[in-house]
């Protein structure tokens, strides 16, 4: 890493995010949780990270799938976003597997400065560089351990610098010093004793006594409890006058200054840590942690800790548990870090030591530069799944004899058989103990055995209305003993309460997963593991199930029997909801194979199923890539088939059911498009099908994605000349509307603008009166009040002068007012603006779309607010939600309670105030709604006021409050009434 007068990209993490290119500020306009992953990386620039461990960690609560898609989106979106580079030094170093922020490109990071800065004890230019605590408005959980390693260093940094210039008798300088620290925390008693003992030795003796008075206040307020008697004896040693020297011996200066000396001052880096997190936390395993914890940080530790158990014991996921208990609470055992390696895709055993060498970040990829690298390191090593790995223990045993404090935590299904290796055997959960005894179980004694304990966590998560009731725990029992508490037969098991009853599943078990539940000693291990029961229910298939099986593993997101019809099976396209009678047969017949599950996420009347990951995964393993293309290829082909009824649907409330469909196959559809994109030249009947999904512009905004379609519109507008014009207009539009949304004005002008010129070749009135329409809205947001204004009076010419060729007259009719009072607003005529709206609800009421009549109550509310007239606003924002509602728009609605919320500032209501900001902000975050800058410094301005109205406390707390409103919740408090 550069210097920071050479380096061309500054980033600041202290405080908050802050990007400089020179010494230029550089926007960094991008979706907020991008923002967390691009802190994640610049914080391990030495490490290229897995994409697994990185979209896990980012969002934990997401399904793989999910967050695997979202990495993806946001990982694309990052790049865009960073400032441009060139092909030799890009910012991001991106393969297929692994992501890493490039350590040799020209960047200066003020976290990196800091802790070198530090290291080197220049602490004095050290703690300049701090400006506050790291990233402190992303709330990451991953952050939490450097967040509060670096507060620590700048606290200490700041005590030995006190301490410096209390020894040199500059008594004022060492004062400021602690005041920082205290500050920084504001309980830090020991900083208070000197901040006192410094105060009294300047002669401010009632500053001393008045900086007691106001801490211990605070302590009584916020925790409850009295000052330590250290800092009492402190405060009466000035009350009572009492000399310098016993004043700053009890602050502790003397002993302050023989520890600075002992130590030199010295603080300690961050201890490493580089460990998977779970998605689910471990159930149970209590003593089992604490043991294993024990064998590694007794006086004489284990050196070699192997962890056995047939597979799916959950020894891969004890050894994290274990990993994280000694990172949080013994983490100075292993000062040089606790790492992580999975060996699970791995295939030979010479992988091992290239694989253990990338994840310490070691350049010799060899078992020499290994020894070397870890020789003189106090560190934990995590390797997991070493069973299939085993004649590479001979590079354990080199390891262990040149590394005298490396320690290893091994799990495998067998031991390594080296000397001095510690077993830890893995047992199963806890069960019941005896098959006649669960009816006379308490469900409270139930709930605290651990294989329960687990299959309630699982099936909660898959459906959770599930309960443990006196009525299914007999059953739930006795599914556990059967499982023999494997902990991933029963998550398997669990996840299928989602759509089966206990009993059911319970004889389900009895029937077709009976090697499972085997209790014989003489059972070979792949029959317990989840892999082989699979490979079971795979064998037990006809040859048409096993085909169609692989087939539906193309799906990111579940299926519905006409999809699947369609693209597996060869049948024509008819509704989304038709129910073919072979295609459900065959799916009907893998769910009752425990292969798929009914879905409940599906439209009504509609027949749809979805598959487990892991089943996923193994399905995929079957399905040859050729045809894997070719039935990528008809799913997108399938999706494209929506095209005309989508179109038929627009400007009617049916639109909000295939809205409705469209937010279903999300998922789906943003894999095909991306599988599209990828290929080298894909054909053009695939090209226009990309187009034509792609094109689906009202459907695209709902989900909240403001990226995917530009990519795709540019790959398929470069083929213009060959498609059809209708679509080119159709996808230039939707391009336009996504970039107009992101707040791309420039680029959403130069989309509509082409879509201008495609309408005018289609000699269609409707498309070109659309477009000009969508030009007023943008010229308006690029400050071009003129130009919007004349782009919305020539469609309104256009409209009358074409009436009896425009096929939806009076929606057109009702959005041009709408433009043209919206136009008149913005250049201050507030009068003509009032006048257009109240044209524009009347036609909306004639032709009874809700969109529209809310549209017009949205902009009517603007005018009165702006006017005003705070009742006639409160009346007509309210009526806008309200239609909004009843439109099926979340969109609306978020931008609609913005609205309110400044109206609630303006009645001087401003708790209401930052309520509301409050959860429009986070809905505006998680849908990618981008505010104008002047919207957005409005809403800054009113947030600055409450703040001072309320009081940083009851400010907090409205704040959090809002932050927490689920949007029904947002809904319900926009309606309410608003007045003086």
């Amino acid at each position: 890493m550069r210097e920071f007068v050479e380096a061309e990209l500054q980033i600041y993490l202290l405080g908050h995010m802050r990007l400089f290119v020179g010494e230029r500020p550089f926007p960094l306009k991008t979706l907020p949780k991008a923002k967390s992953l691009l802190a994640y990386c610049l914080l391990h620039p030495d490490t290229a990270i897995p994409r697994d461990q990185l979209a896990f960690t980012l969002w934990p609560d997401a399904t793989e799938k999910e967050a695997k898609s979202r990495l993806r989106r946001h990982l694309y979106d990052l790049r865009q976003a960073l400032p441009p580079t060139t092909e030799a030094a890009p910012w991001l170093l991106v393969t297929a597997k692994t992501v890493q922020w490039n350590p040799a490109a020209p960047y200066w990071l003020d976290v990196a400065a800091f802790t070198h800065l530090n290291r080197q004890q220049r602490l004095a230019e050290a703690i300049t560089i701090y400006l506050g605590q790291l990233l402190p408005d992303l709330d990451e959980p991953w952050l939490t351990v450097q967040r509060q390693s670096l507060q620590m260093q700048f606290i200490a940094a700041l005590g030995h610098l006190l301490n410096k210039q209390w020894r040199l008798g500059d008594w004022r300088q060492a004062a400021v010093y602690a005041q920082q620290a205290l500050a920084e925390d504001g309980f830090n008693e020991t900083v208070l004793r000197q901040l006192m003992a410094l105060h009294y030795a300047l002669g401010e003796r009632a500053t001393a006594v008045s900086q007691f008075n106001y801490f211990a206040q605070q302590l009584a307020a916020e925790l409850d409890v009295e000052p330590l008697p250290e800092t009492t004896a402190v405060y009466k040693a000035i009350q009572q006058n009492q000399n310098l020297e016993r004043v700053f011996t009890l602050a502790g200066f003397e002993a302050q200054a023989e520890s600075q000396s002992a130590s030199a001052g010295a603080e300690k880096p961050p201890i490493p840590y580089q460990v998977p997190a779970p998605l689910r936390q471990l159930v149970g395993r209590s003593n089992e942690k604490t043991q294993i914890c024990q064998l590694l940080i007794s006086k004489s530790p284990a050196r070699l800790l192997t962890l056995t158990g047939t597979g799916g014991i959950g020894k891969t996921r004890l050894a994290i548990a274990v990993a994280q208990t000694l990172y949080a609470q013994s983490a100075s055992h292993f000062p040089d870090g606790i790492f992580f390696v999975s060996l699970a895709p791995l295939q030979k055993p010479e992988q091992v030591v290239t694989a253990v060498a990338d994840a310490l970040s070691v350049p010799a990829k060899t078992v020499e530069g290994l020894r070397e690298h870890l020789r003189y390191r106090q560190c934990l090593l995590i390797l997991d799944n070493f069973e299939h790995l085993l004649p590479a223990v001979g590079h354990i045993h080199n390891l262990l004899q040149t590394a005298r404090q490396l320690q290893l935590l091994i799990t495998s299904r067998v031991p390594l058989s080296l000397h001095g290796e510690q077993l830890y055997p893995v047992a199963a959960l806890e069960l019941p103990t005896d098959d006649s005894q669960y009816p006379n179980y308490s469900i409270t004694q139930l709930q605290n055995i651990e294989s329960i304990t687990f299959f309630t966590a699982v099936a909660r998560s898959t459906n959770p209305q599930f309960e443990l009731t006196t009525q299914n725990s007999p059953s739930v029992a006795q599914i556990c003993q059967r499982l023999d508490g494997l902990p991933l037969a029963i998550e398997l098991a669990a996840a299928r309460s989602k759509h089966f009853p206990p009993d059911v599943l319970l004889k389900q078990l009895t029937t077709n997963l009976k090697l499972l539940t085997s209790q014989a000693q003489d059972v070979p291990d792949r029959h317990r593991s989840l892999e082989a029961a699979l490979q079971w229910s795979y064998d037990l298939l006809s040859e048409a199930e096993k085909q169609l099986l692989a087939g539906l593993s193309l799906f990111e997101d579940g299926f519905s029997v006409t999809a699947v019809a369609y693209t597996l099976l060869n049948k024509p396209f008819t509704t989304i909801t038709d129910i073919d009678a072979e295609t459900t047969t065959l799916l009907t017949s893998l769910a009752d194979k425990s292969l798929i599950y009914p879905a409940a996420n599906r439209m009504e009347g509609e027949l749809r199923f979805g598959m487990l990951r892991i089943i996923r995964s193994f399905a995929a393993q079957k399905l040859v890539t050729a045809v894997k293309h070719q039935l990528l290829a008809k799913l997108a082909a399938y999706f494209a088939q929506w095209e005309p009824a989508i179109i038929q649907a627009e400007g009617t409330d049916e639109a909000a059911n295939w809205g409705r469909s469209f937010q279903i196959e999300y998922e789906n559809i943003t894999a095909v498009l991306e599988h599209i994109r990828n290929l080298e030249a894909a054909p053009l009947a695939l090209i226009e099908a990309a187009g034509t999904i792609a094109a689906y512009k009202n459907h695209w905004l709902a989900t909240g994605d403001l990226h995917t379609v530009q990519p795709i519109a540019d790959m398929v507008l470069a083929h213009a000349e060959q498609l059809p014009v209708s679509l080119c207009y159709r996808l230039t539009i939707s391009a336009g509307h996504q970039a107009s949304e992101r707040g791309d004005f420039e680029m959403a002008k130069s989309y509509i603008l082409a879509a201008r010129s495609h309408a005018e070749q289609t000699n269609s009135p409707d498309d070109l009166i659309h477009c000009l329409q969508l030009l007023s809205g943008v010229c308006q947001n690029l400050g071009e009040f003129e130009e919007g204004l004349l782009a919305s009076q020539e469609a309104q010419d256009l409209l009358e002068n074409s009436a009896s060729d425009i096929k939806n007259y009076v929606q057109l009719q009702a959005r041009v007012y709408g433009s043209i009072g919206i136009a008149y607003f913005l250049l201050g005529n507030y009068a003509e603006a009032e006048r257009y709206m109240l044209l524009q609800l009347e036609s909306g009421k004639e032709r009874g779309y809700h969109f529209d009549i809310g549209g017009a109550y949205h902009n009517l509310g603007v005018v009165a607010l702006n006017s005003g007239d705070l009742e006639k606003a409160s009346g007509y924002l309210r009526e806008a939600i309200t239609a909004f509602h009843e439109a099926h728009s979340p969109y609306s609605i978020i931008v609609a309670a913005s609205v309110l919320a400044s109206l609630a500032q303006n009645l001087q209501q401003y708790e209401r105030c930052v309520l509301m900001h409050s959860a429009t902000i986070t809905w505006e975050q998680r849908r990618s709604i981008v505010l104008t800058a002047r919207d957005e410094q409005d809403r800054q301005e009113e947030l600055a006021l409450s703040r001072t109205k309320l009081g940083e406390h009851d400010y907090q707390v409205a704040w959090r409050n809002g932050r927490n409103l689920t949007l029904d919740q947002l809904y319900a408090l926009a309606l309410e009434e608003q007045s003086h």
